[in-house]
């Protein structure tokens, strides 16, 4: 009699253990598509806090568990993140390398706002590299593929980004046609941003060749849509359009206000970066594997 019960209580410690660690599994996965979301939003969270190292090392982190998973979309979807941290830290050959790397990955998926994503990253990465014809390629295929997911605000920034190529180029039909749909898109969708800065540079297309009146009302309404907002990207392009319209209207004393206004907002975005991404840590930055396993 004590034999069995020996017996039957070593099966219900056994049990117990086999239950737990069944437990143990649902509530702790290892290497889960969840931990690489919540890497994602902590690389997010900490870009937010100029913490660009920290970031770097939370999507490497997300990107080896994509890896262990060996899936496509997150792969691909990491590596567009790494694109645009590395793009917004000015390091243009290696985010070039980790959108067509992404691009590679959601090329396998059906995932088309991914996709185009990471097409708008590379038109980006071009535009910053005075490669237009690239960027230009990259755009389009950036729109077909926000249109095919309906994602409508990325669409209108497809059609802003192009709009700022041509105007880049001096061809300023083209530039004012694609100005115009994001100024009649934007206001339907209340997208300030997207607003503002159509606004400006049409304003400065109209200033030069059109009217300078007209001009000078169209900037100014987009500008202060964008100090009201503090929409910093707008912002880095604005004080200098405004400096020259105020050239063109010969006043001397406001477009070297405006034009000191951008030099002192451009060195304070710089230092920001530079404080908070010393020597050594960029060359640690940079020198993280992002060789495809």
């Amino acid at each position: 009699m004590k034999s069995l019960q020996t017996f039957l209580l070593i099966i219900c410690i056994c049990f117990s253990n086999l239950l737990l660690a069944q437990t143990d599994d649902k509530t702790e996965p290892k290497n889960s598509k969840e931990q690489i979301v919540e890497l994602i939003e902590k690389s997010r969270q900490n870009i937010e806090s100029n913490q660009y190292y920290g970031a770097r090392k939370d999507l490497d982190d997300a990107l080896k568990i994509a890896r262990n998973l060996n899936d496509d979309r997150y792969r691909g979807l990491v590596y567009c993140k790494i694109g645009n941290l590395l793009l917004y830290l000015e390091e243009y050959d290696e985010a070039e390398l980790s959108f067509q790397k992404a691009i590679l990955r959601q090329e396998l998926t059906n995932k088309t706002s991914e996709l185009a994503d990471s097409y708008m990253g590379l038109g980006d990465t071009y535009l910053k590299v005075y490669k237009f014809d690239s960027a230009i390629k990259n755009y389009k295929m950036a729109q077909d593929y926000y249109e095919d997911a309906n994602n409508v605000e990325s669409l209108l920034t497809a059609t802003l980004k192009k709009g700022i190529i041509h105007y880049k180029e001096d061809e300023f039909s083209f530039a004012l046609e694609e100005f115009d749909k994001c100024i009649k898109n934007a206001k339907s969708k209340d997208n300030l941003d997207i607003l503002s800065a159509a606004l400006i540079h049409k304003g400065h297309i109209e200033a030069r060749l059109i009217d300078l009146g007209q001009g000078s009302r169209t900037a100014y309404r987009g500008f202060v849509i964008a100090e009201e907002n503090n929409f910093t990207e707008v912002l880095k392009t604005s004080f200098i359009i405004i400096s020259d319209i105020e050239e063109l209207n010969e006043q001397s004393t406001k477009a070297n206000y405006y034009l000191k206004k951008h030099i002192r907002f451009n060195d304070s975005l710089n230092a920001m970066k530079s404080n908070n991404l010393s020597t050594k840590k960029r060359l640690e930055f940079l020198s993280n594997d992002q060789t495809e396993r």
